[in-house]
């Protein structure tokens, strides 16, 4: 190959394009508008003039002739503009191949990274948000209020050229599957009602397999191979989900964004870990692994406020594997039970741990978790555990949550004095010495004692339990079938 570039695409700000609204049908809509424009092949060879490498979750990569990358570049935004109204914008950046690079057999892996460092470098320099000049005689938007209203929509009243280009996109789509009008239609089929569930996942260290590959059709090939392992495994995961009850609200790279009932977000976030890395190594040959986060809410708590605190769960469970030497594959949760919620790492920070002192700290979670001790966890709930009276599992969590490790284990233990059913307290027994992994003397009830001496033989102590997180999880397990109508009471 001679005289050609690499010419690379990425979509600028999806999740802001996407979630500029708070409604599904908005934010369904301008989900499929951008898998219709990243994943049209043919569409993408017409507007470049030249086949994709790859072209998948909001990227793409293409060889081009020198002289034409400017004119391939302007035809590529103007798509996206006219698209969507002007509120998506996509971002390319191109990199010179030396004369005579055999694109078939040469080492890409330089220019590779180059190109990666070109295009963060140019998004860095899309601005975040765009000024509008106001005036009495001009409105915005109803529902995304950075742009014009040119039109008048009946239930909203007036609106922008973006907001109903999404709206037609949904329309479309519903016409062709049963797909749910709103959150409040998913909530209908969840166990608490009037709940559902938010499953966030991000595939990790995605870049570096992509970096490694040595030659372009290496990378075409991997970078379609992952989009469509992620897409297999997200429709597998929503299998067993009537469709009117769920929603994709973004599968673009490796991010995935689903709306699901209550009852199903374990087992959705679940089937995407273990699935994923299962499919990765039968067609890659390499057990690949994805971070996920579960977050439960009401409908009516406030939409934008919840997917950011699903996010910080996400970052919270990829940050916590790289801490325990693991390459991710961990699954967070949550339940949002108040206002107090807007940040994951702030939470733990605050209210599931407390340094009692210098020398000894209480954990009272074992977030985010192993798949393995999900099924740990979700087992003890369903089977030994299951007729546990929720006044004893009440008492119990108000006594894990005492601000000293001596008032909690004193509360815990006259809880356990009037529990009735061995078998049930032995559960409790053997679900935190299995979770924690350690034996039943190092425990002091309703936690494990972790002990580590530091080079100077101080000895430092981690009192840590999971039966918070059971207590919090209680009616959004897998199985829950007696889940009250409101969890909080």
């Amino acid at each position: 190959m001679t005289n050609h570039s690499l010419l690379a695409f990425d979509t600028d700000r999806i999740k802001d394009y996407v979630f500029a609204s708070k409604a599904l049908r908005d934010i369904r809509g301008a989900s499929r508008l951008l898998d219709q424009l990243n994943h049209d092949h043919d569409a993408l060879r017409a507007l470049v003039g030249h086949p994709p490498i790859y072209a998948a979750g909001g990227s793409a990569l293409f060889a081009v002739p020198h002289d034409e990358v400017a004119s391939a570049l302007l035809r590529v935004r103007q798509a996206y503009a006219a698209a969507s109204g002007g509120a998506a914008s996509i971002t390319g950046v191109a990199v010179a191949l030396p004369d005579q690079f055999d694109w078939q057999h040469d080492d890409i892996r330089p220019w590779w990274r180059l190109l990666g460092d070109r295009l963060a470098a140019a998004k860095s320099r899309t601005p975040p948000f765009l000024a509008s000049v106001s005036h009495p005689l001009l409105r915005y938007d109803a529902v995304d209020d950075w742009q014009y209203a040119s039109q008048y929509d009946r239930d909203d009243g007036l609106i922008g050229q973006a907001t109903q280009l999404k709206r037609d996109a949904s329309r479309r789509i519903r016409a062709q599957e049963e797909l749910p009008e709103s959150f409040e239609e998913i909530a209908e089929l969840s166990q608490p009602r009037g709940y559902f569930a938010l499953v966030v996942a991000d595939g990790d260290q995605m870049g570096k397999l992509l970096a490694a590959c040595p030659t372009l059709p290496a990378i075409g090939q991997t970078a379609t191979a992952l989009f469509d392992l992620l897409s297999t495994t997200v429709q597998q995961a929503l299998r067993d989900i009537p469709k009117q009850h769920c929603d994709r609200l973004i599968l673009g790279g490796d991010d995935i964004v689903l709306a699901v009932p209550a009852q199903y977000g374990l087992p959705v976030a679940l089937h995407l870990v273990e699935a994923f890395g299962q499919a990765s190594q039968a067609r890659l040959g390499k057990p690949l692994t994805l971070s996920a986060a579960v977050v439960w809410a009401h409908t009516r708590y406030p939409f934008d406020v919840w997917r950011e605190v699903a996010e910080s769960a996400l970052r919270f469970a990829k940050r916590e594997a790289v801490r325990r030497g693991l390459l991710g594959g961990l699954i967070n949760l949550l339940v949002i039970s108040s206002a107090n919620h807007l940040d994951f790492a702030t939470y733990y920070n605050h209210v599931l741990t407390t340094d009692e002192h210098e020398l000894r700290r209480i954990v009272r979670t074992m977030r985010p978790y192993r798949p393995e001790d999900l099924h740990i966890l979700c087992a003890a709930r369903n089977e030994r555990l299951a007729d546990v009276p929720r006044s004893k599992l009440a008492a119990l969590n108000q006594a894990i949550f005492q601000p000293s490790s001596r008032q909690a284990i004193l509360d815990a233990l006259k809880t356990l004095v009037h529990w009735r059913g061995t078998a049930s307290r032995d559960a409790l027994f053997d679900l935190i010495t299995t979770l924690t992994g350690q034996r039943q003397r190092d425990l002091s009830f309703p936690f494990a004692v972790l002990r580590e001496q530091d080079t100077s033989g101080m000895t430092y102590e981690t009192y840590q339990t999971p039966l918070a997180d059971l207590v919090e999880l209680w009616d959004f397990l897998p199985g829950a079938a007696h889940a009250t109508a409101n969890p909080a009471d």
